[in-house]
């Protein structure tokens, strides 16, 4: 699990992914502009007789590409595997998933310069919850493609419905996730730090707060 251990400075980009076999979204977030770059899409054929294969080594060549452009270490976040099968979800539908997230783990791991922002992803429940209104309690894909296009200033109709749900997990992760896990970093440096005696360590310890401060992003309510 990454998440906190290098300061911001270290890393230049979010990269999204909106996993699946066949189809597979993509958003690259960049987090001193606080925008989208670009987004991008995945394809691996129907007909495929190694579908896991091909997606495995088209994920690692766009992530080892995306670091020889992009420079320094990109974070990578993924929307997460549903807790388990339901009414839109079969056991095979998990199966092909599961198969899906195995790809991009191990690519992950194969390319210097990338790594997860936590091994869990996002839930798709959360990225809905976060576009709900009272006038609009259940919001649709539709519905929250027009709301992240809006957000970042993207054309709705330069976006798949997959890349449109990967702006959607870089924008729940930040909302949602990000910056409340990095809230309740600093919380716990600065319990840790009451008992702390040794002015070095103290210091240690104030400059750790310092660089969790600098790395929380601020997004519009």
């Amino acid at each position: 699990m990454y998440k906190f251990k290098k300061p911001l400075s270290e890393i230049d980009y979010i990269i999204s992914f909106d996993l699946a076999l066949y189809k597979t979204g993509i958003s690259l977030y960049d987090i001193r502009q606080k925008s989208i770059v670009r987004t991008d899409k995945i394809e691996v054929s129907h007909t495929d007789e190694t579908p896991v294969a091909t997606l495995y080594t088209k994920l690692k060549e766009y992530l080892t590409s995306a670091v020889e452009k992009y420079g320094n270490l990109l974070m990578i976040v993924k929307e997460a595997m549903p807790a388990q099968a339901g009414r839109f979800t079969t056991i095979a539908t998990l199966q092909t998933l599961a198969k899906a997230h195995a790809a991009l783990d191990i690519a992950v791991a194969k390319v210097d310069g990338a790594d997860f922002y936590d091994e869990t992803g996002v839930h798709a429940v959360s990225v809905k919850a976060l576009f709900k209104t009272e006038e609009n309690p259940k919001p649709t894909k539709t519905d929250i493609k027009k709301a992240v296009c809006a957000y970042y200033g993207l054309k709705v109709g330069d976006l798949t419905d997959d890349e449109s749900d990967s702006v959607a997990v870089i924008y729940t992760l930040i909302k949602k996730k990000w910056n409340a896990d990095l809230k309740d970093e600093i919380k716990r440096v600065k319990k840790e730090m009451k008992g702390l005696k040794q002015e070095r360590a103290i210091a240690a310890h104030e400059k750790r707060i310092e660089e969790l401060q600098a790395m929380i992003l601020e997004t519009a309510e």
